[in-house]
């Protein structure tokens, strides 16, 4: 089964920008897993070997990549040649793990409409993403981890949310595995805004995306009249899904 890197519809990438979310960090980071997906599900052609040279030898894109797939170093000059980059390798521990979820594989889709599961699953998948990233890239497929990254959640998210934990809780968590769910909820009691800038945050935040990298682009209307470096990331990201 193929795994797709979900990139919301422009409304919703809008609607994340009105609410004055970082769109340009998260579509940095939709490109850097855009990258590394299409990596490791065509091996012959590598992560980082045969990716565009503009963002192969970009520190923004290419040092998280590095960070997490050590043996890419040598596909970037501009990554060959970092110290901070080389101590964060050396101190790295990332590797290919299995973590139970894995065995969600197992399951059919009748057992993913219990609302315990799908709760108990949304928080296991927050926490394996924290301390093992690459998970993202590697995890066994199953329907309903798919749906989570797929944001196929968007269109029931009321009917679980109120489930045991607070509704806050329970999007922030959504959120900090696929920001833009924090879009797809109005609820005047919930600060949303404050749920989506944490999202992202995170989000960028388990590749240790630099925050600097999105600095000259905050505040401002990044998606109607797009500037090359935005254009750039879009295509990435969309090629990866043809």
């Amino acid at each position: 089964m193929e795994k797709k890197i979900y990139l919301p519809d422009m409304d919703t990438l809008m609607k994340m920008q009105s609410m004055g979310g970082d769109v340009y960090r998260y579509l940095e980071t939709k490109a850097i897993e855009s990258i590394i997906m299409r990596g490791i599900e065509y091996p012959n052609e590598g992560i980082l070997k045969n990716t565009y040279k503009y963002l192969r030898e970009n520190p923004h894109i290419a040092y998280p990549i590095c960070t997490l797939y050590p043996s890419e170093v040598k596909y970037s000059q501009v990554a060959q040649s970092e110290p901070a980059l080389c101590l964060k390798v050396l101190q790295s521990n990332y590797s290919k793990s299995k973590s139970s979820l894995d065995q969600l594989a197992s399951f059919n889709d009748s057992a993913f409409e219990n609302l315990s599961v799908v709760l108990t699953v949304i928080r296991m998948l927050e926490e394996e993403l924290t301390k093992n990233p690459r998970y993202r890239f590697e995890y066994t497929p199953n329907t309903l981890v798919d749906k989570i990254f797929n944001g196929e959640f968007s269109s029931d998210i009321e009917k679980w949310m109120f489930y045991r934990r607070s509704k806050d809780e329970n999007l922030q968590s959504l959120a900090n595995i696929e920001p833009s769910y924090a879009a797809a909820i109005d609820d005047p009691r919930i600060d949303t805004r404050s749920i989506l800038a944490i999202g992202i945050r995170k989000y960028a935040g388990r590749y240790q995306i630099d925050p600097r990298s999105s600095y000259g682009y905050i505040g401002k209307d990044i998606l109607t009249h797009p500037d090359g470096n935005v254009k750039r990331l879009i295509r990435c990201i969309k090629e990866k899904n043809r």
